[in-house]
């Protein structure tokens, strides 16, 4: 008995090895494949089983650049954006006597400075704030040193060039300041200034009298009133003025970077894009599609797709689809010289290929006779192990019935 639990158990084993090595040679001749695709289209693919078809969601890229920088103050800013935390504070200006002009960040820096002079630092004299209300005439100007009694020689305007041409009889009417200079500098107690002219005064006529120092400014002035055909000024009716305070002025700005944005964008669209520094612009979201090209592929018993059907289909259900590519007819030969060739109404520039859609009953067909003739060579093997066996027992049972008779 324990010899036939034996040979069973042989048997059951041989059994499961030749039908794995059945099932092993048809996944292997049948599943061996990679998956191939066409290419990538903004297009979605016409007549193609939609279960073949591979989508992806790609996008523009942009990297923002700046351009146009400039540091200015904020009244110069205009439209452009502005980095408030990169600033520059400029180099002091020059010292200037007028006041410069005040803006949001300019810091105005003030130095009073006092500049004396001396009675020796007259350059030159000038007459002015003339108001004459009467018809003055002027004649001439002498300027007398008189330490040795003799004329200054006076450097003038040339419009006033008869006032100094020694001619007393010659006249012009002049309400223009008067400038006068000096080639040397003068003492002014050694000074003695004439005025020639005439005049049938009524009324007020005035006019202010300055000498000036080599900055031109007056150290000494007065105002006085026509009177006389020769009018005198010496300095006993000048007042001094020998002390000038004059404010001077510097400043620093506070500039900022400026600049305008020019937006770099990608040519083409991309999934994921390996140069970081760029963004992407979701607005600019765009479907793109593909599809498996294969002849064949296999699926299981949900429709997906499998990817490793060597190992996946030893355990599970599959099936297996073919698709086939129509033809694409060959060219037709070409025509003879002395026959005009035919035209056809239209002719493609490309003759697209076309997938149909899966045909599966020759696969299965085909699989349900590979199945068929598996179960008859198994039922077939099975029968002969069983009559091998049978006659083992009956020989086994004759030799026990032979050996009881003898007893």
């Amino acid at each position: 008995m324990a010899n036939y639990i034996v040979e069973e158990v042989k048997m059951k084993n041989i059994l499961k090895v030749i039908l794995s090595l059945i099932l092993f040679v048809c996944i292997v001749k049948v599943y061996a494949y990679e998956l191939t695709y066409s290419e990538w289209s903004s297009e979605y693919p016409k007549g193609i089983d939609s279960n073949l078809i591979e989508s992806e969601k790609r996008y523009l890229w942009y990297k923002d650049i700046e351009s146009n920088i400039e540091y200015l103050k904020k009244e110069d800013f205009n439209n452009k954006l502005v980095d408030y935390n990169d600033f520059k504070v400029t180099k002091e200006s020059e010292e200037s006597l007028i006041e410069p002009e005040h803006f949001i960040d300019r810091v105005i820096n003030k130095k009073v400075r006092n500049t004396k002079y001396t009675e020796n630092d007259i350059y030159g004299l000038t007459i002015n704030n003339i108001n004459f209300k009467d018809k003055v005439l002027l004649s001439e100007i002498e300027v007398i040193n008189n330490t040795n009694q003799e004329k200054l020689e006076l450097i003038i305007d040339e419009k006033f060039s008869k006032l100094v041409d020694k001619n007393y009889d010659e006249y012009i009417e002049n309400k223009e300041n008067i400038n006068i200079k000096f080639k040397n500098n003068q003492n002014v107690n050694n000074l003695l200034v004439k005025l020639y002219y005439k005049c049938n005064c009524e009324n007020d006529n005035t006019f202010t009298f300055n000498y000036l120092s080599k900055d031109e400014y007056s150290i000494y002035n007065n105002s006085f009133e026509v009177q006389n055909c020769i009018m005198e000024i010496n300095p006993s009716k000048l007042n001094p003025n020998l002390v000038k305070s004059q404010t001077f002025y510097t400043y620093t700005d506070k500039l900022y970077k400026t600049y305008n944005i020019e937006r770099k964008l990608t040519d083409k669209y991309y999934k994921d894009y390996n140069d970081k520094t760029y963004t992407r612009l979701d607005s600019s979201e765009k479907t793109f599609y593909r599809y498996i090209t294969n002849d064949e592929l296999v699926f299981d018993d949900s429709g997906n797709i499998v990817t490793d059907p060597e190992h996946y289909c030893i355990k599970k259900y599959c099936i297996v689809k073919k698709y086939k590519k129509e033809e694409v007819p060959e060219t037709p030969p070409e025509t003879p010289e002395d026959t005009p060739p035919e035209i056809p109404e239209e002719t493609p520039k490309e003759v697209p290929k076309k997938i149909n859609n899966p045909k599966t009953l020759d696969n299965i067909y085909y699989y349900f006779i590979l199945l068929t003739i598996s179960i008859i060579l198994l039922i077939t093997i099975i029968v002969l192990i069983i009559k091998k066996n049978i006659k083992k027992i009956k020989l086994k049972l004759n030799n026990k019935s032979s050996f009881v008779e003898l007893i």
